[in-house]
C-alpha cells in the first residue's frame, strides 16, 4: 500500500471557518454567519460526503480545533465585530468553549459532552493534549486578553475541572492589553505546550514533577511580529513558529530546551494566516494571503525550504491541512 497525500486549503473569513480531522474522515465548516456547524463525514478516500449534520450553536462559533486522534471537536461560541480586520479585536464580548464527541464512522449522532466557562474575554485558540486516554480529555484554551487555561473532563459524566489558570500578568510588562490576544495554543507533547501571542511573543508552559503543576517558562520574542501560528515535533525536541513582521511572513525552529532558533526561513510570503506541521511526511503546509506555500523540513529541524507556492485563492487562506490515505491500489492521488 502506498500513502497518498490530499492537500485540502479551505479560504474564508472569521464568520465563516473550516477545520479538517488530521485522521478521521471528518469535515467540520461554520455555517449561517457560524451560528450553525456542519458535520460532514466522508469517505475512506476523501472523495465524497457519506453522511452530514448539524449542531446548532447558541452563539457564533468562530473557532474550532479537532482532537489529533480522536472524534472530539472543540468549539468557542462569541460574537463577531464584523466592523473589523481580520487580526486582534475581530471578537467581541464573552466566549465559552463547547466539547462535542462526533461519531467516529459516521453512523451516529454527534452530541455536546462538556462546556467550558471561566474566560472573562472570547477563546481565540484552543488546543487538545494528544493523550490516550479512553474516559478524559485534556484541552487548553487562550482568550482575547492573554489568559490560558488548562482544563481536565470526564466523558463519561460530563465533569469539566479546570486544573491550571495562567493570567495576562505572565506577558512582558511593556506589551499593551490589545496584544495580550492569544493566537495559537499547541501541545509538543502530553507535558508540554507552546502559546503564542500576537505580539510576537511566546512561551513554554511546562508540568513540574518537582511541583506536581504546569509552570511557565520564560518568555522569549520570536522577533516575526504577529506571531500567528505554531506546532511541534512529537519529541518535544523543538517546535515551529509562523509570523509576520512588515508583510514579511517569517517560519523560524526553535530548541524547546534553550529557546533559541535553530533554522529561519524568510520571506516565503506576504503574510502568515495559518500553517499545519506534519512531523511524520516533514512538510509544513502554510496558508498566506491568496496562496498556500509548502515547505520540506528537515527531520532534526535544521533546514527549511520552499517546495511549491500555488496561488489558488482570492483572500486569507484560513485553514490549512495535511491528510495522508493508504489506497487499496497502491497509487498515489
Amino acid at each position: 500500500m502506498a500513502s497518498s497525500i490530499s492537500l485540502a486549503s479551505l479560504s474564508g473569513t472569521a464568520a465563516l471557518s473550516t477545520v479538517i480531522h488530521p485522521i478521521l474522515p471528518i469535515v467540520a465548516s461554520a455555517i449561517d454567519g457560524g451560528r450553525q456547524i456542519l458535520i460532514m463525514h466522508l469517505s475512506d478516500d476523501r472523495t465524497k460526503v457519506i453522511r452530514d449534520e448539524v449542531l446548532i450553536q447558541a452563539r457564533i462559533a468562530p473557532n474550532m480545533t479537532f482532537h489529533p486522534t480522536r472524534p472530539f471537536l472543540a468549539t468557542s461560541s462569541g460574537q463577531l465585530d464584523r466592523t473589523l480586520e481580520f487580526g486582534p479585536g475581530h471578537y467581541s464580548r464573552s466566549s465559552n468553549v463547547t466539547i462535542y464527541q462526533l461519531s467516529a464512522d459516521g453512523k451516529s449522532e454527534s452530541r455536546p459532552i462538556a462546556t467550558l466557562k471561566g474566560h472573562d474575554s472570547p477563546v481565540t485558540a484552543t488546543s487538545f493534549c494528544p493523550d490516550d486516554s479512553d474516559d478524559s480529555l485534556k484541552i487548553a484554551t487562550g482568550d482575547n486578553e492573554g489568559d490560558i487555561h488548562l482544563w481536565n473532563i470526564h466523558c463519561s459524566v460530563g465533569s469539566v475541572e479546570c486544573v491550571s489558570f495562567f493570567g495576562s500578568p505572565f506577558f512582558m510588562s511593556e506589551c499593551s492589553i490589545s496584544t495580550y490576544l492569544i493566537s495559537s495554543i499547541h501541545w509538543l507533547n502530553q507535558t508540554t505546550l507552546v502559546a503564542s501571542h500576537w505580539n510576537g511573543y511566546a512561551k513554554i508552559i511546562q508540568y513540574s514533577e518537582s511541583e506536581k503543576r504546569f509552570v511557565v517558562l520564560p518568555f522569549f520574542r520570536t522577533g516575526t511580529g504577529i506571531l500567528t501560528c505554531t506546532g511541534g515535533h512529537p519529541s518535544g525536541d523543538f517546535f515551529v513558529t509562523g509570523g509576520s513582521g512588515r508583510e514579511d511572513g517569517t517560519i523560524q525552529v526553535w530548541s524547546t530546551k534553550s529557546l533559541q532558533p535553530i533554522c529561519t526561513l524568510g520571506s516565503i510570503s506576504s503574510e502568515i494566516i495559518s500553517m499545519e506541521y506534519d512531523a511524520t511526511l516533514g512538510l509544513i503546509i502554510v496558508g498566506c494571503v491568496k496562496e498556500v506555500v509548502i515547505v520540506r523540513i528537515s527531520p532534526a529541524g535544521d533546514a527549511l525550504h520552499v517546495l511549491s507556492k500555488s496561488a489558488l485563492h482570492r483572500r486569507y487562506v484560513t485553514t490549512v491541512a495535511v491528510h495522508t490515505v493508504d489506497t487499496a491500489d497502491g497509487v498515489e492521488t
